[in-house]
């Protein structure tokens, strides 16, 4: 089973079996991650049957030839080292106006915004004011998921652009409200392969139109040796 979440790059897909092989019948890996023409990166976040507990990645490349196949590895658990990610940035949300960084896609006209749906590419910041750089991007999207309340969930890939971690992302999903919310991380790619971790979100500036929300993102990553079948 193949699902888009969203128009562009960010994809859940469910893994099954090779057809022609029953040694893994029935098992699957799950994976989120982003993807464009060429290549893509996609953070393994669980699994099922023998996969159970599964993480990793899965590099995706498109090939113009069957004689550029690259052999396939596993993920053996043997932990040689870690790395701990812990930093506060701050996150731009632009709801309308010329400079929105999201758009509606799913309306269902129910009370207090039950259903309603939006895909997001957010600006984060590595400080407040006019001296602040922007060092990633929150993109995926966001739904009204309460009856009754004031309550979103979000799922989101955080997308470094900075220097040091250009091309890594961190894998989250959660709630939030206007106010605040709390992401778990799930997974992530380039130097965040294998990460989990929090995602603490609080509102720190903004009405209806725009808002500044304060992440602090605490991330462990161990480092997996590779062994290959």
């Amino acid at each position: 089973m193949v699902k888009a979440l969203s128009p562009e790059n960010e994809y859940s897909y469910d893994f099954f079996k090779d057809s022609t092989s029953n040694r893994f019948q029935g098992s699957s890996f799950k994976a989120i991650g982003n993807q464009n023409k060429v290549e893509g990166d996609w953070a393994t976040v669980g699994g099922t049957g023998v996969f159970t507990f599964a993480q990793g990645n899965i590099s995706i490349r498109r090939i113009h030839s069957w004689n550029k196949l690259s052999r396939a590895n596993t993920i053996n658990p043997v932990t040689t080292q870690s790395l701990e990610y812990n930093r506060n940035l701050y996150m731009h949300q632009t709801i309308d106006g010329p400079y929105h960084n999201q758009v509606n896609i799913a309306d269902p006209k129910q009370p207090l915004l039950f259903g309603y749906t939006n895909v997001h590419d957010y600006s984060i910041y590595d400080g407040l004011g006019p001296s602040a750089k922007i060092v990633a991007r929150a993109q995926g999207l966001h739904t009204e998921t309460c009856m009754d309340d004031d309550d979103w969930f979000h799922w989101s890939s955080i997308v470094f652009t900075d220097k040091r971690f250009g091309g890594s992302s961190l894998k989250a999903i959660g709630n939030q409200n206007k106010v605040q919310g709390e992401w778990a991380i799930v997974g992530g790619t380039g130097v965040f392969r294998f990460a989990q971790g929090t995602i603490s979100i609080y509102r720190i500036q903004g009405d209806w139109f725009s808002n500044i929300k304060e992440i602090r993102i605490s991330a462990f990553c161990p480092k997996i040796g590779q062994q290959y079948y």
